[in-house]
């Protein structure tokens, strides 16, 4: 589970990112 949530901190930071180049 701890493992699940982390990948998905991970995913939510390079979305960020992501849209901050989109921008």
């Amino acid at each position: 589970m701890a493992a699940k949530h982390r990948e998905h901190k991970r995913r939510k930071i390079m979305a960020m990112k992501i849209g901050r180049w989109m921008r």
